[in-house]
C-alpha cells in the first residue's frame, strides 16, 4: 500500500493529470473514445442541489491502458443458490473492508490457492474453517499449507453435492469427485473459489479479439484493433510478481489452478446448478439448449438468457460455454463467446441526460403573446411543450360559464386566436405535392400557388392521427402547419 499511496501522491501532483476517483469506464467506442461515469453524490448524505448526483465524462486519448481487473469466478455445484453461499473472495471483503464477519462456521470449495486466503482471514477473525474441498488432486502449495497447519482438514479431490438448510446454509455434503462416500459438514458460511476471469469487456468493446486460456481456464486479451493494452489481472496476471514488476510485496508462488466449472449431483439427486444467478440460469437449462438445438453461442444465450442481466455474465459466462463445450463434445474455443457491449458497470439515465432537470428537462416554450395571456387572467392548458390559454375567466366564473360567454361573443362579434404554436414545417422539391397526397387524405396536385387547403392525415387504423392547413409557395414549395402536440412526430413521420 505504501507504493500505491506514493503513486497516488505522485499523480495528485501532476498538473497535467486529473484524478477521477469513484469512475468507472463503461464504453470504449471508436477513436480511442471512453465514456466514465464519476459518482460525485452517491456516497454522500446530504446532497448538494447545485452539483448532480453522477457525471457523464467523455474522454478522447491517443493511448488506452486497461486495468480493469479480474472477477473471481463460481462453480456450479447442487443448491448452490442457498443464503449463505458466496465467493471467497466476497467473505475477504465483508471481513477486511467492512469489518463484518460473514460466517462462524466455514467451509471452502476451491479449484485454486488464492481462496486460502479467504480461509486464513476467517481463522484470523475468529471464525471456525471446518473445511476445505478443493478439486485437485495434490495440493502442496505455500497457503494451502499454512491453512493445513492451523489444523483445518483439507479434502483433496473433493466437490460439494448437496447443501441443507432453510433461510440459510446449515450442512454442506461432500463427495470425492471419483466417487466414494459422502461426508457431511456443519456450515453458516460456504465460500467459493473457481478462479478469475480478466475483465475483458472493454476490450472487446475496442473492437479487440480474446483467446482462451487453457491452463488458466479463463479468456485472455489478444490482438487490439485501436491504441491500448491490458495490464495486470486483466491481462491474466495474477500474481503481485506480476502485475507490479520490481514491487515489493506479500507474493508467494501458487499451485496451478485447475479449471473446474461445475459438480455433479449425488446419485438419484436432481439439485439445481445454478450458473447465472442474476437470471436464474442453471446448468440444466444450458443442457436443455443443447438438445433443443441452440447450440450457437449467441443462440444459447437468447435462449436461456445467460449473460442477458446487468452484469453481463460477469460470474456465469465462461461456466456457461464451458458446459455447452462439454456437452457438444468441443473445446471452449470452439463454442465461441460473445461480444461485450456498452456500458460496462450500470449508467444511471440521469447522468445520461447531463444537468436536464427540474425546468430544464422539459424547457417551456411560450409564444410571442405570452405575457398578454398572463396580464387578462388566462388559465395555461400543456400542449407538447408549448403553453396555449385554455380559457380567460372573470370574478365569478368557472371553466363552463367562461367557455360559454367566449362563445357567445366570437359568434355575435370578433375572435382572435394565437396560433404561432402549430407545427410549420418546410417542404420543399419537385415530389412536394406526391408527398403531402400520400400523408394526408385529400389531393394537392392542383392546388394553386398562392392558395391553402386545409388537410387531414390518418393513422394506419383509419383514426384521424393530425390536421391542419398547408399553403403553396411555389410549384415545388409548400409550408405544412400541424397541431402544437404534434409536430415532432409528424416530422418524424415525413
Amino acid at each position: 500500500m505504501d507504493w500505491v499511496d506514493a503513486v497516488s501522491t505522485r499523480l495528485s501532483a501532476m498538473e497535467d493529470v486529473r484524478v477521477l476517483t469513484r469512475t468507472s469506464a463503461f464504453g470504449y467506442y471508436d477513436h480511442n473514445m471512453i465514456t466514465a461515469v464519476e459518482r460525485v453524490q452517491d456516497h454522500v448524505p446530504k446532497s448538494d442541489p447545485f452539483l448532480p448526483r453522477q457525471r457523464l465524462w467523455s474522454i478522447r486519448a491517443k493511448r488506452v491502458v486497461l486495468a480493469t481487473g479480474a472477477v473471481e469466478q463460481p462453480i456450479a455445484f447442487p443448491e448452490n443458490d442457498r443464503p449463505g453461499v458466496m465467493l471467497a473472495g466476497a467473505a475477504r471483503t465483508y471481513i477486511n473492508e467492512y469489518g463484518v464477519l460473514p460466517g462462524r462456521m466455514a467451509v471452502l470449495q476451491t479449484n485454486n490457492d488464492n481462496a486460502y486466503r479467504s480461509a486464513i482471514d476467517l481463522l484470523d477473525a475468529g471464525a471456525r474453517v471446518t473445511a476445505v474441498l478443493d478439486v485437485r488432486d495434490h495440493v502442496d502449495g505455500h497457503l494451502p499449507n499454512q491453512v493445513r497447519d492451523r489444523g483445518v482438514p483439507i479434502l483433496q479431490g473433493y466437490g460439494v453435492v448437496e447443501t441443507k438448510g432453510y433461510f440459510a446454509i446449515r450442512q454442506v455434503l461432500a463427495r470425492p469427485l471419483v466417487g466414494g462416500p459422502v461426508r457431511r459438514y456443519d456450515c453458516d458460511l460456504l465460500c467459493v473459489s473457481g478462479g478469475w476471469a480478466p475483465q475483458v469487456h472493454l476490450h472487446s468493446q475496442s473492437g479487440g479479439k480474446v483467446v482462451f486460456d487453457a491452463e488458466k481456464g479463463c479468456f485472455l486479451p489478444s490482438e487490439a484493433r485501436q491504441n491500448c493494452v491490458s495490464i495486470g489481472s486483466a491481462a491474466g496476471l495474477f500474481t503481485l510478481k506480476d502485475c507490479l514488476k520490481g514491487a515489493n510485496g506479500d507474493d508467494v508462488p501458487e499451485q496451478a489452478i485447475k479449471p473446474t466449472w461445475s459438480l455433479p449431483n449425488a446419485p438419484g439427486r436432481h439439485g439445481k446448478r445454478f450458473v447465472d444467478f442474476q437470471d436464474d440460469v442453471t446448468a440444466e437449462d444450458v443442457a436443455l439448449a443443447h438438445r433443443e438445438g441452440y447450440v450457437s453461442v449467441e443462440h444459447l444465450k437468447r435462449y436461456t438468457t445467460l449473460g442477458m442481466g446487468t452484469d453481463q455474465g460477469k460470474t456465469s459466462n465462461v461456466t456457461g460455454l464451458a458446459i455447452m463445450a462439454k456437452l457438444k463434445g468441443q473445446n471452449i474455443p470452439a463454442v465461441g463467446t460473445t461480444k461485450f457491449r456498452p456500458p460496462y458497470t450500470a449508467v444511471s439515465m440521469g447522468a445520461m441526460a447531463g444537468r436536464a432537470v427540474g425546468h430544464h428537462f422539459q424547457p417551456l416554450r411560450r409564444s410571442p403573446m405570452d405575457n398578454w395571456h398572463h396580464d387578462n387572467g388566462c388559465k395555461w392548458v400543456d400542449a407538447g411543450l408549448w403553453r396555449r390559454p385554455h380559457f380567460y375567466t372573470r370574478p365569478g366564473e368557472d371553466v363552463n360559464s367562461a367557455a360559454l360567454r367566449e362563445g357567445r361573443t366570437v359568434r355575435a362579434g370578433v375572435g382572435i386566436v394565437d396560433v404561432s404554436t402549430l407545427g410549420k414545417i418546410d417542404i420543399q422539391g419537385p415530389d412536394a405535392a406526391e408527398l403531402l397526397n400520400r400523408i394526408y387524405v385529400n389531393g394537392w396536385k392542383k392546388l394553386a400557388v398562392g392558395k391553402a387547403r386545409y388537410g387531414v392525415m390518418l393513422r394506419e387504423d383509419g383514426m384521424a392521427y393530425d390536421d391542419g392547413t398547408t399553403s403553396r409557395l411555389s410549384e415545388n414549395h409548400f409550408i405544412m402547419t400541424t397541431t402544437t402536440a404534434n409536430a415532432g412526430p409528424v416530422l418524424a413521420k415525413l
